[in-house]
């Protein structure tokens, strides 16, 4: 932790002398909240992706959206980090659900849908697959993983979803990272 603050203060200091060009700047600005956030200062954090994602391309700006959404929840500031994860969700066609009864019906769809499908899946390597499929995917993660301490019916059904989406692109990190976050909220569950 003490590295890391040390690190964004580093970062401040180099922002603050400016004449740096855009892109270096927005560069410093992401290694800045990197370093807030592995110090612990969530909403910091937050506040600094939001502030890099301004004036940069789409993708860009949805990922630091969504790292912005993560950290703000984690951090207790649910309704931002809610409006942030909003903006992440539309941009590929999914929404957060609007009651908790809402939430179980789809979750029990999701969870239906994955016992009918199975876990069996063809590997394939990142290359071969789209960035949108893999923003997907990874969007679903953020908000099942954002969500978990929150909303745990919604954190379910995103790991669902998110579980579903591995399985269907069959990119090995991401297959692993979601069957082991399939494991932990079954252990949870069983408890």
């Amino acid at each position: 932790t003490l590295a890391f603050n040390h690190a964004a203060r580093f970062y401040k200091l180099i922002l603050k002398i400016g004449n740096i060009p855009a892109a270096e700047e927005r560069k410093l600005q992401i290694k800045l909240a990197d370093s807030l956030a592995n110090a612990g200062r969530g909403a910091q954090a937050a506040e600094v992706y939001l502030i890099a994602a301004q004036g940069v391309t789409t993708k860009i700006a949805l990922e630091l959206h969504q790292r912005a959404a993560e950290h703000l929840l984690l951090s207790g500031h649910i309704d931002e980090g809610l409006a942030a994860f909003r903006i992440v969700l539309k941009a590929v066609g999914m929404k957060l659900l609007e009651s908790p009864q809402r939430a179980l019906i789809s979750l029990l769809i999701r969870r239906v849908q994955l016992w009918a499908r199975g876990l069996s899946f063809v590997e394939q390597n990142e290359s071969q697959i789209s960035a949108e499929k893999l923003f997907t995917v990874d969007s679903c993660y953020a908000v099942a993983t954002g969500l978990a301490v929150v909303d745990t019916l919604q954190s379910a059904y995103f790991q669902t979803r998110h579980l579903l989406l591995a399985l269907d692109l069959g990119e090995p990190y991401r297959l692993a990272r979601a069957l082991s976050l399939e494991i932990t909220q079954r252990i949870q569950i069983s408890r």
